[in-house]
């Protein structure tokens, strides 16, 4: 069995929430939810625009790349001619 503590604590009876503030409460975290939803709605077509434009630049950069890379092999292609001595 547990040991009951030496210490008793007795809190009292809580006190009755006042409806004017149990309203704002409840008015509070509606209008939260609200400002969340529109929020969320206004960042969700912003982010379309951002997506759009990233996925441009990601398709230059990688036709850049391609293009840099097609370079290299040609280059790497010409030196390993000119070492074998077929050039």
């Amino acid at each position: 069995m547990a040991a009951e503590s030496v210490h008793k604590i007795t809190l009292p009876a809580p006190k009755s929430v006042s409806p004017f503030i149990r309203t704002a409460r409840w008015g509070l975290l509606l209008a939260g939810a609200l400002y969340g939803a529109l929020r969320l709605k206004y960042l969700q077509v912003r982010e379309v625009g951002i997506q759009r434009r990233n996925l441009a630049i990601m398709a230059k950069r990688k036709a850049e790349y391609d293009q840099w890379m097609e370079y290299q092999a040609e280059q790497s292609m010409k030196q390993l001619l000119r070492e074998s001595g077929m050039e």
